[in-house]
Order: structure tokens, then sequence, then C-alpha cells
């Protein structure tokens, strides 16, 4: 049966007026206010181009709206302040974040650099004082967060920053006949030239965040496949229409975020959607025909994990980095997809950055012309294709787990209690 459409909402992207000092949407038709002076913004003083290298990067930072006894354990206070010291640390060119809470994206638009050097696909309203500005990121007492203008949040959602300006930008959401478990996808669409610094051809790319359902059942496994397949199909339709002077004969873009895939026939999603999987195409080995695990979801090497969540014992590959392989005909690899956010907080503590690690990988504007075609490696299909064929494991984590694990965790919550 056909896939149930999504709903497709264009929204304005925003960027910091360093003379105002306050985020501002750009709409069509209007000048973007220069992130770099306080003078009145030109068009000049507007940064267009990245140096190299283009970086791409995800990351699902966890969500600070959980009970009492969850928040004991991670510390969203701490973390979000570490948030802010290694975005500006791996100085991404587009990221995207899951998970992302008003709170979380207030103390984001308060970073300086975040507002130097970011254009953002969400910025939020704060209400204070009987009035209502965008968010500056430094909220007085009282303060209240009233709105949220695109509306990409509830109770959190995905946030796109990039370095080079969105030529559109999009909110899909992905489960249209099921809105109470709704996840909307963030789509931007940017210009080829934009990184390049070369003349502009026309060329466009886009890239999505997005954070498909969790949990290791069929229902919510098929969930995902419509998902995945529904944002595929947005990007790789929107960016037909926006062919120009013969360029672009198949969709530039990339799909990543915590996309879920807990079972290893998930990896048939890539195969099928035609992507190609950054991690397992950049860190393969001809010599073992093998790729790393690429664990982003570590309860072994992550010591919040098993604490935050009693018990687990789980160790899965459920963020991505995607792309189409049209797209890695004018991007070329640089240095192969790694992992980033694994550097505990406090490991004493056992708090982390977050419950998963982080994917980033490095491109460059390729430099042949006209751009070679791009053709995935068959030995990392043939890889994925086979995993796509193994029945879907059973859950090693279930009640039991829980149960057994309750006596230490009660223990270890005494010790956060009384200040550990």
């Amino acid at each position: 049966s056909p896939l149930p459409l999504p709903r497709q909402v264009c929204m304005s992207s925003s960027c910091y007026n360093t003379s105002t000092s306050v985020w501002v949407p750009i709409t069509e038709g209007t000048t973007p206010p220069s992130r770099f002076n306080t003078s009145t913004p030109t068009t000049d003083t507007a940064k267009t181009s990245v140096a190299s290298p283009f970086r791409v990067s995800t990351l699902n930072v966890l969500a600070d709206i959980f009970p009492k006894p969850v928040e004991m354990v991670i510390q969203s206070p701490l973390r979000r302040q570490n948030h802010l010291e290694i975005i500006e640390k791996l100085d991404a060119t587009i990221l995207g974040l899951n998970e992302v809470t008003i709170t979380i994206l207030t103390q984001l638009l308060g970073s300086p650099f975040i507002q130097q050097n970011y254009y953002v696909s969400e910025a939020a309203v704060v209400s204070g004082g009987g009035t209502t500005s965008h968010v500056d990121g430094n909220t007085g007492a009282g303060s209240a967060m009233t709105t949220k203008p695109n509306g990409t949040f509830g109770p959190h959602g995905c946030l796109l920053l990039s370095k080079i300006p969105f030529q559109e930008l999009w909110v899909v959401d992905t489960t249209r006949d099921d809105r109470k478990n709704a996840r909307d996808a963030v789509v931007g669409v940017f210009k080829v030239s934009d990184v390049s610094g070369e003349k502009d051809g026309g060329e466009y790319f886009a890239v999505a965040s997005q954070h498909t359902l969790a949990y290791q059942n069929e229902i919510n496994y098929l969930k995902r496949k419509t998902q995945i397949a529904n944002i595929c199909d947005f990007m790789v339709s929107h960016l037909e229409k926006k062919k120009a002077g013969g360029h672009a004969t198949t969709p530039k873009f990339v799909l990543m975020g915590d996309l879920n895939m807990h079972y290893l026939s998930e990896d048939g999603f890539v195969v099928d959607n035609n992507l190609v999987d950054l991690w397992a195409e950049t860190n393969y080995d001809a010599t073992t025909n093998t790729f790393p695990v690429g664990y982003t979801y570590d309860s072994q090497t992550n010591g919040m994990v098993s604490h935050y969540v009693p018990g687990e014992n789980r160790r899965m590959r459920l963020d991505r980095i995607l792309c189409t392989p049209a797209l890695l005909s004018t991007f070329s690899v640089q240095a192969p997809c790694a992992m980033w956010a694994t550097d505990a907080v406090d490991e004493g503590r056992c708090v982390w950055p977050s419950d998963h690690y982080g994917l980033t990988i490095d491109l460059t504007t390729t430099t042949s012309s006209p751009a070679k075609e791009y053709t995935p490696n068959p030995a990392v299909k043939a890889l994925l294709q086979a995993n796509a064929k193994i029945p879907r494991e059973k859950p090693t984590y279930n009640m039991w787990k829980f149960a057994g694990a309750m006596p230490y965790h009660v223990w270890f919550l005494g010790k956060k209690a009384i200040g550990y």
C-alpha cells in the first residue's frame, strides 16, 4: 500500500543580529543580518562560503525533561554546559541535534559561538516583564518560554545549525497517520556554491535531521521504515523540482540523526532507499571485509547509560549519517566518519554528554569538472544487504534486567541525593 503523504511546511530560519542582540527570522527576499559585526547588514558582510573541511555532524543530546530520579542521574545542567563546549570544539559546518528541548535551545542560542557562526532552524520566543521578543539566551528572572515559531519541538525535537544560509527550511511530519507518535524531521536546502565558494551554478543539496521512533518491536520497526522512506521521498521529489541548467540529475542529500535502528536488519532501510551509510562506507576494511561495529548507544563504554536505564546491557548502532551517491559526486570524503561527544563530562559521577555518541564526517568539494559519478563500494552494500536478511533479534534488555538492577540503582540514587 502507498506510504502516507507527510505534512510539509516551509519555515523561516533565523540568524543572530548583533546590532539588536536578538535572533531574527530570515524570510524570502530579505538580507540576513551580519553575524560578524554590528554595522548595517549588507550582503557583502554575510558569510556565504565555508573553508574546507565541510563538516557534517549529528548528536542526540538527550532531553532534559525527565522525572527527578532520572535527572539526578543525567545531571542536565552540567550536560547542557558541556554541550556548548563540545559543539564549539567540533566546529561543524552543518550540525543536526535531536531531543532538543526549549531549555536546551535557549542555552544554545545564548552561546556567543553559535550566535557568531550559525543560522538555526528554530529560534524560540520568551516572555518576561510583560514583553515578548526573540530569545537572546539571557532571559531574566521570571522569564517563561511562550511559543516556538516553527513548532518543531513537542516536547523535544530536531534542530539544524548551519554556517551557510538556508535557501529553504522545511518541517516534515513523516508519520501523518499517527500524530500521537509524530516525529517531525527538519530539512534544510542549501546551495552547493555556498560551500565551494565558486560561482552559483544552480545546484542544491539538502540535509535532514531526523529522530525516528524507538524500541525493539514489530510495530515500531515498521513505523521507522515508513518514517525513513517518507523523508527520503520528500527530499528526492523536492530536489527534483529545483533542477537548474541541467544540474543535479540525481538529488543530493544527507539524512542524519538518531534513526533508532535497533535491529541489524534495519541496515536494509539504507539499501532500500538507495543511500550510502557513511560510517560503513568510509571505515570499511577490505582485508577483513568488515567495518567497525560503530555502536553509538553503548552500555559498556558510556557509564551513564546503565544508570539512566537500570540494568541496560545493549550496544546498538542507532545513529547514522546517510547520503545519496550523488552527494559524493559533488563532495568527496576528506576524513572517515568518526564519533564525537564520547568523553565523560564527569566520569566519577557517571555523567556523559548524552546516552548517545555523535557522528561526524569531513567532506570537501570535488575538484574534477565535470564531477565524476560516485559508485558506492559494492562490498559494503553486500554487507548491509546480508544484515537485512538477519532475523530480528530478541531484546536482551527486559523487566528482569531492570528488576535485578534496582537494588544497586536505589543505592546509587541515594548517593546522588546526598550530593555525590
